[in-house]
C-alpha cells in the first residue's frame, strides 16, 4: 500500500475491515490498519489533530453505509486510534482503555490527550488517567514535540479546564523542553507559546537565558520586556467591547492577566545593557522604554549611545526621556 492512498481512504478501508470482521493477519484490511497507524506515526501534533477529525469522518461514513452492522467488541483492541473517534462514547472509552502510550509513540499520546477534552465525562476521566500514567515515561524529545500543541491548544480546552497542560507541567523535564523549543526555533508563533507558559513560574529563572540566547527575535523581545518591567503578561481570553450599542456595533478585545516578578537590579541592568547594544531595533526600543521609566542614571553609558541611535524611533524615545527627567512636574505626573 503506497503513500498515494489518502489518510481518509486508509481510514475507510480500516473501518470497513472492523465492521465486516475481516482483520486477519496478512489480509488487505489488516494491512490497511497497520498502514494507517504508520501514517499517523509520521505526523506532527497539529497534523494529528486534523487527522483525528478525518478518522472520525471516515468511521461515521462507513457506519452510515453499514447501518445493520455494529463494531465488534474486539475493534477497540485492534485499532484503538480509529475507534477512539467513534460517535459512541462507550466505544471511545473502551478504545482509550486499550491505549498504552509510550515514549516515541507521539500519535497515541496525542489521541489520549485529545480525549481528555471529550464531551463525555467518563471518557475524559479515563483519558486523564492514561495520560497521567504515561507522562513519567515521556522523554524530553517527546515533550519538545508536544510543546506548541499543548501550550497553544490544550490550554484553551474548556471541558477539561486545561487538565492536559496542568499534567504536562508536572513533568520534571517540561520547563527545559519549553526553553529548548524557544531557544532553538527561529519561526512559528513563538511569542504566543512563551506568553502561554508565563502564567506559571517555570520560566522565571530561565528568562535571562531566553533573552540572551534565543535565535528568535520574538522570544528575546518577550523575555527582555518581562525582565525590564518585572511583569509577565499573557492573554486569558477575549471580551466584547461595544462601539455603538444602539446599532449593534462591537469588537472583541483581548483580556490579559499579569504576574509580578522579583528581578534583581543587577540582572535588570545587565539585560538593559544587552538590549541597548543589540543589533535589533526592537530590543533597543525596549531598552529606551525602560530608561524612560528608570531614568538616565541607571546605565549612563547606554543613554549616550541610544541618543545617537540610527533608528529614529529610538532617538525620539531618548529625547522624551531627557524632557521627562529634566522637568520635575513631568516626573510627578509620570
Amino acid at each position: 500500500m503506497t503513500d498515494d492512498v489518502t489518510l481518509y481512504e486508509l481510514a475507510v478501508m480500516a473501518a470497513e475491515a472492523l465492521y465486516n470482521g475481516r482483520c486477519g493477519i496478512g489480509g488487505v484490511h489488516h494491512i490497511a490498519i497497520a498502514q494507517l497507524e504508520r501514517r499517523l506515526s509520521r505526523l506532527t501534533p497539529e497534523a494529528l489533530m486534523i487527522a483525528e477529525r478525518t478518522l472520525g469522518n471516515a468511521l461515521r461514513d462507513v457506519a452510515w453505509r453499514e447501518p445493520a452492522r455494529k463494531l465488534p467488541q474486539s475493534a477497540a483492541q485492534i485499532a484503538p486510534l480509529l475507534v477512539s473517534t467513534a460517535s459512541d462514547g462507550h466505544l471511545r472509552e473502551q478504545a482509550v482503555r486499550c491505549m498504552t502510550p509510550q515514549s516515541g509513540d507521539l500519535a497515541m499520546v496525542m489521541f489520549v490527550m485529545m480525549r481528555t477534552n471529550d464531551w463525555v465525562p467518563q471518557v475524559r476521566a479515563t483519558a486523564q488517567r492514561k495520560l497521567d500514567a504515561a507522562l513519567p515515561g515521556l522523554s524530553e524529545k517527546d515533550l519538545r514535540q508536544l510543546v506548541p500543541f499543548v501550550l497553544l491548544r490544550s490550554g484553551q480546552w474548556g471541558r477539561s479546564s486545561g487538565a492536559a497542560l496542568i499534567a504536562m507541567r508536572q513533568h520534571p523535564d517540561w520547563a527545559e523542553a519549553v526553553v529548548s523549543v524557544l531557544i532553538e526555533a527561529d519561526r512559528g508563533p513563538l511569542a504566543r507559546i512563551m506568553r502561554a507558559e508565563l502564567c506559571s513560574d517555570a520560566l522565571d529563572p530561565l528568562l535571562f537565558r531566553l533573552a540572551t540566547q534565543a535565535r528568535s527575535l520574538q522570544v528575546r523581545a518577550v523575555a527582555t520586556e518581562v525582565l525590564l518591567s518585572a511583569e509577565a503578561r499573557w492573554q486569558i481570553g477575549r471580551r466584547r467591547e461595544w462601539i455603538c450599542k444602539p446599532q449593534g456595533l462591537s469588537r472583541c478585545v483581548p483580556v490579559f492577566e499579569t504576574w509580578r516578578l522579583m528581578v534583581a537590579s543587577e540582572q535588570r541592568d545587565a539585560i538593559l545593557w544587552v538590549a541597548g547594544q543589540s543589533r535589533w531595533a526592537l530590543l533597543r526600543r525596549l531598552a529606551a522604554d525602560a530608561l524612560i521609566r528608570l531614568g538616565p542614571n541607571v546605565v549612563p553609558e547606554l543613554v549616550e549611545a541610544l541618543k545617537a541611535d540610527r533608528t529614529p524611533s529610538v532617538r525620539r524615545r531618548m529625547e522624551f526621556m531627557a524632557r521627562k527627567w529634566a522637568d520635575p512636574k513631568t516626573l510627578r505626573t509620570g
